[in-house]
């Protein structure tokens, strides 16, 4: 089972200002494709997390086993 963070983009893309890099695994990806067909052939669920209206709080949701939580750039949040 994979730990640690997965990046999607192209180059320039890091792992942010606080060096999640140095003390997690960083898995990259070269696009929302390339993520995808990783995260099919682990089995892994892919869910979104966003703090949009109507969003339910993640201490509410019943997460699988094998999750992949989602979330978008400060920016722009999750776009595609």
């Amino acid at each position: 089972m994979f730990v640690g963070i997965s990046l999607v983009g192209g180059s320039g893309i890091s792992a942010g200002a606080m060096m999640t890099d140095k003390y997690l695994h960083a898995q990259y990806h070269s696009s929302v494709d390339a993520f995808m067909q990783v995260m099919r052939q682990q089995e892994y669920a892919v869910i979104a997390a966003d703090n949009v209206p109507r969003s339910t709080p993640l201490g509410q949701v019943m997460l699988p086993r094998r999750a992949c939580l989602v979330f978008g750039s400060e920016s722009d949040g999750l776009v595609h």
